[in-house]
């Protein structure tokens, strides 16, 4: 019996599409099953084993295709010639496609070596552009810092330094030694702190002055692990030459203040002490013949309490304790007018020239104690030349100065007045220029000075709100230059009276209350007033004065009291008294002369007489204060 054809082919078709179908969803599983298991080892395998069985299943199916179709259209004859070859094709394009697969795995292995060397590559080249980005970044965050950053190997050779030491050292490079560089020695420096960093690893810092940079540094030293594995030394250097000078500009302020503080003080105990020396040296030879053989004595006696006197009140000047009577006035007329005195002053065979500035030198100042200024620097030059030579006083003015005071560190700021004195000695060694201003420092010879002649200019030029600059070097002289702030117009010019010290006054019947703590000073003044006819209460302290003016019954004319005592002081007593008698007068004594120290009650230099004193200023004082007088009223007649 005999099928019907059309079965036989649509089954072969339908068999052969099914083929395809199954074979492409075995090829896609495999695709998605090779894409998901990257790590696996056999998936190469067997993706090319599923793409080789589904090309033979689609290479055995396209042939019942063609078959059928050739069959259909009446071409048996073709597939006559066709057939004999299907195996071969078969065999043949499963070989193809294995060895296609094969080719594809290595095809694959090589491209996923190369992307593992191109990854490598990359990862290289961004690990180098970090790392160069790091060094970038490193480098300019030295760069950046304001202290001297450099490396340096246990070769002692610079390995890395930032820009703050390249502008130290333009031509300095990398390999050059520390030592050479740096210290400017051809050998490593004693002491060198650089294997103590490395060989223990520890963190170091200390000071050190680096000549090739001419500074003085802070340095720190840390240990650090170079790139190559090699521990070098992590140097950070700050420069601290200025801060060192500021320091130690500081230190000699305070050390200049509390010695003021502690001459201020003194002085006041020994003014104390010579005043009775003094008056009873004065009161001894008023009663003595002049032929007694005890006045010489007592005469050397009176002289040497000058002279201590004198010393004291050097002493105050220093500390800034003496008491000013400042005015406007013209430096330029007072120099002048100085000139003749300062000319005697020097010898035949040093010359004294003036370079006065053409318009007036404006300033604020006591004319007596700015006197004693210039002859105290004009003595001075002159012992400096001693041999012969030049001593020039110059004025000008200056809107800024732009450098601090020599003796206090302070800045000179605003409109100055300078006022020099210059000579051609020898100079002063640079190692002792910034002790000149001390008190009792001196580089003359035994018996040639006290040491005491710019420690009062120190004293007096700052009590006047000015400074002081120094410019010295060995053998080409000096120059010391009072820089006082400049003032406003002068006041109409006017001779200048230097006070006159009277020795004696016709005295009177008044009641003066006595009050002061040191026993000879009170029972000095009360002998030297009651021989001048007053009725004197004495007491040793403020509460003894209140017992006594209140059993007086307040018939008191004149308080003479200390300002400065134990207890209730002199400005506290005169308060307390005044409350009972307002117009009640007074005089005080101090041995400090700046009213400053001693408050509102002795802001009027009329109410304050200073110690020392002989008889006749305290019976002068006494007598102007009990008149209502200021003490310049009665010069004229108060001296004999």
């Amino acid at each position: 019996m005999i099928l019907p054809w059309w079965p036989v082919i649509w089954t072969d078709i339908l068999g052969c599409l099914a083929v395809l179908g199954l074979a492409g969803a075995c090829w896609r599983a495999a695709w998605i099953w090779y894409g998901r298991r990257p790590a696996d080892v056999f998936r190469h395998y067997l993706f090319l084993l599923t793409v080789t069985i589904v090309v033979f299943a689609c290479s055995r199916s396209v042939g019942h295709l063609l078959k059928q179709l050739l069959f259909y259209t009446g071409h048996r004859d073709w597939w006559a010639l066709i057939e004999p070859h299907s195996g071969a094709v078969n065999t043949a394009s499963f070989v193809v496609v294995f060895v296609l697969s094969i080719g594809f795995q290595r095809l694959k292995r090589i491209q996923a070596a190369a992307e593992e060397a191109a990854f490598t590559v990359a990862s290289a080249r961004a690990e180098v552009a970090a790392v160069r980005e790091r060094e970038t970044a490193l480098a300019a965050i030295f760069d950046a810092m304001a202290d001297v950053v450099y490396i340096i190997d246990a070769q002692y050779r610079i390995r890395f330094f930032n820009r703050r030491l390249r502008e130290w050292l333009p031509n300095l490079a990398e390999g050059d030694l520390c030592h050479d560089a740096l210290m400017g020695g051809e050998e490593p420096c004693p002491g060198c702190k650089l294997h103590g960093t490395i060989d223990r690893a520890a963190k170091q810092q200390y000071e050190r002055f680096l000549p090739g940079l001419g500074r003085l540094f802070s340095i720190v030293s840390i240990p650090l692990t170079w790139g190559s594995g090699e521990t070098v030394c992590l140097n950070v250097a700050r420069d601290i030459t200025e801060e060192r000078k500021l320091a130690e500009q500081l230190l000699h302020a305070q050390r200049m203040e509390s010695i003021g503080t502690l001459a201020g003080g003194l002085a006041h105990d020994l003014n104390n002490t010579l005043t009775p020396i003094l008056g009873n040296a004065e009161l001894a030879l008023r009663r003595l013949d002049s032929d007694s053989p005890l006045v010489p004595r007592l005469q050397e006696i009176k002289d040497g309490a000058r002279r201590a006197a004198d010393l004291v009140r050097r002493i105050l000047a220093f500390s800034r304790r003496q008491d000013l009577h400042p005015r406007t006035l013209d430096a330029n007329l007072l120099i002048r007018n100085l000139a003749g005195m300062l000319r005697r002053l020097v010898e035949e065979n040093i010359e004294l020239e003036m370079d006065l500035a053409a318009t007036p030198a404006v300033v604020i100042a006591d004319p007596g104690q700015l006197e004693q200024i210039l002859v105290n620097l004009v003595v001075n030059a002159r012992d400096a030349t001693g041999g012969g030579g030049t001593i020039q006083i110059g004025t000008r003015q200056a809107a800024g100065v732009g450098h601090p005071c020599r003796s206090c560190g302070q800045p000179i700021t605003g409109e100055q007045v300078a006022i020099s004195v210059a000579d051609s000695g020898s100079g002063i060694p640079a190692a002792i220029q910034d002790r000149i201003f001390e008190p009792y420092f001196t580089t003359k010879g035994l018996n040639q000075g006290t040491g005491l002649g710019l420690a009062m200019v120190h004293g007096s030029v700052h009590q006047h709100g000015g400074h002081l600059g120094l410019a010295s070097e060995q053998g080409m002289g000096t120059v010391v230059t009072v820089w006082l702030p400049a003032a406003g117009q002068p006041a109409a010019p006017g001779p200048f009276i230097r006070p006159v010290e009277p020795d004696s006054l016709a005295g009177g019947s008044e009641v003066i209350l006595v009050v002061e703590d040191h026993a000879p000073l009170r029972e000095l003044v009360r002998e030297v007033l009651q021989g001048y006819g007053y009725r004197v209460l004495a007491a040793e302290d403020g509460e003894t004065a209140l017992r006594l003016y209140q059993e007086q019954g307040g018939a008191v004319d004149l308080v003479l009291s200390d300002l400065v005592m134990p207890g209730m002081d002199g400005r506290e007593l005169v308060a307390r008294l005044r409350q009972q008698e307002p117009g009640l007068r007074c005089l005080f004594m101090s041995g400090y002369t700046d009213s400053r120290l001693h408050g509102d009650e002795a802001e009027d230099a009329d109410d304050l007489l200073p110690k020392p004193f002989l008889p006749g200023q305290l019976a002068a004082r006494v007598r102007q204060a009990l008149n209502g007088q200021a003490p310049g009223e009665s010069r004229g007649q108060a001296s004999h």
